[in-house]
């Protein structure tokens, strides 16, 4: 597992907004098995980014854009999502345990097997996500009335506080 600290993130992320814009610039962020633990990425735009396996524990994830990327695998424990953009990104057996996703957007992403328990995740919208045996126990979500409104939950194994 390769280490980076916040410069390299810092360079790796400004390399990919580039990419983004024209993909003869700069390059796509690849953070496949890396640890991330505690750095910021907050804000940052890492549409298709590579995260599958990685570790960001901890990390700062405040309104960054996720969007299509790949976070297969990859330990999110204790990040702080809140208002972060997951839409239609690849988050399959990943670990979002006891993490702050308040408003965060996980439309059409599949979450098959993920873990959220203990997670803050009120206001959250998982519009047409894949959540089949998801893992929601303890997850904590906001008045009743905002619980997941019109999602379906068979085969996910929850019990929200």
């Amino acid at each position: 597992m390769e280490n980076y600290t916040q410069e390299q993130v810092d360079e790796i992320c400004t390399q990919h907004e580039a990419w983004l814009k024209d993909w003869h610039t700069g390059r796509r962020a690849d953070f496949s098995g890396a640890n991330l633990r505690g750095l910021s990425l907050e804000g940052r735009i890492l549409k298709e980014a590579n995260f599958k396996n990685a570790d960001l524990t901890g990390a700062f994830l405040r309104s960054a854009d996720f969007s299509h990327a790949n976070f297969e695998g990859a330990n999110l424990t204790f990040v702080r999502a809140s208002y972060a953009k997951f839409n239609d990104c690849m988050a399959d057996h990943a670990c979002f345990e006891e993490a702050r996703l308040t408003g965060a957007y996980f439309k059409g992403a599949s979450l098959q097997r993920a873990s959220f328990r203990d997670a803050t995740v009120n206001f959250a919208s998982f519009a047409e996500a894949n959540l089949w045996r998801a893992d929601f126990i303890d997850a904590v979500t906001g008045p009743r009335e905002h619980r997941f409104c019109g999602f379906k939950f068979r085969y996910c194994r929850k019990q929200l506080r």
